[in-house]
C-alpha cells in the first residue's frame, strides 16, 4: 500500500495507510492538507466502485482528484475506506459494506481521530461521495444508521443510483435531515430509473439533480466528480 502513498509525496501531504477493526481489517487511506488561512475544512469520505486500492487504479482515479484539491488550495481530509468488493482483494469480505449498526460512523470517527489536529478553527463540511458501486456503500451506511448519525453536509451520488440503492438511502436517511443531496447520472442508462422515482413530486429544496449526456460517460464522471461537485465550490 505504501507505493500508493508515494504518489502523493511530491505534494507534501500528511498521509496514512493501514487497517482498522471498524472496517473488518480492510485497508484505509487517509490524506490531509490543511490550509491555515481557510475558513472551512472539507472532510471527504470517498467510496469508489472500483475502490482504487491497487497502484494503477489509485494513480489513475484517485490521486488526480487529491492533486486537484491541493492545486485549488482546498483545506481537506480525504478518508478512503477499502470496500468489500475491492478488486485488490483475492477473497472479498462478502458483498455488503456496513453490516453492523453505526459501523460507517464508527469507521469515520476512528479515521478522523488518527489525523493531525487542525491548527486553526474552521467550519467543518462533511462530504460523502459515492461513485458507481459506491452508491451501495452509501445505501448500506444509511440503512444501518451510521450515515445519518454523522449528519453530513453533502451527499454526492456519481452515477451511483443503481437498483434501489438511492431509494434505500433516501427513505432511511437522506430525506430525514437537513443535508444537501447532489445526484449526477447519465441519461438513458440504468442509473436514471431510480433518480426519476425520487425526483417525481419531490419538494425537498436541498436535492439537486444533474443529468448528463455525451461526451460524458461513467468513468469520466467518476474521475471528475470532485472537480464539478458544488460541495467543493
Amino acid at each position: 500500500m505504501n507505493i500508493l502513498l508515494k504518489l502523493l509525496l511530491p505534494l507534501h501531504l500528511w498521509s496514512w495507510t493501514g487497517t482498522l477493526p471498524e472496517n473488518d481489517n480492510r485497508q484505509l487511506i487517509l490524506v490531509q492538507h490543511e490550509v491555515e488561512s481557510a475558513k472551512e475544512h472539507n472532510i471527504i469520505v470517498w467510496s469508489h466502485g472500483m475502490n482504487g486500492f491497487d497502484k494503477d487504479e489509485f494513480e489513475e482515479r484517485t490521486a488526480p482528484s487529491i492533486k486537484w484539491l491541493v492545486e485549488q488550495n482546498k483545506s481537506f481530509t480525504w478518508v478512503h475506506p477499502e470496500l468489500p468488493w475491492s478488486t485488490r482483494l483475492i477473497q472479498p469480505h462478502g458483498q455488503h459494506a456496513w453490516t453492523k449498526p453505526d459501523s460507517f460512523k464508527n469507521l469515520v470517527d476512528k479515521a478522523l481521530s488518527l489525523t493531525p489536529a487542525l491548527k486553526t478553527k474552521k467550519e467543518i463540511k462533511l462530504i460523502i461521495v459515492g461513485h458507481s458501486r459506491g452508491g451501495k456503500s452509501i445505501a448500506e451506511a444509511a440503512k444501518t444508521g451510521g450515515l445519518c448519525k454523522l449528519n453530513p453536509t453533502w451527499v454526492v451520488w456519481s452515477d451511483a443510483s443503481y437498483g434501489n440503492w438511492l431509494d434505500t438511502a433516501w427513505n432511511t436517511c437522506l430525506n430525514q435531515q437537513a443535508m444537501r443531496v447532489e445526484i449526477w447520472y447519465l441519461k438513458g442508462t440504468e442509473t436514471q430509473t431510480s433518480v426519476k422515482r425520487i425526483e417525481k413530486g419531490n419538494k425537498n429544496l436541498l436535492l439537486e439533480i444533474h443529468p448528463l449526456t455525451a461526451p460524458w460517460y461513467h468513468g469520466k464522471l467518476g474521475d471528475t466528480v470532485i472537480k464539478i461537485t458544488e460541495a467543493l465550490r
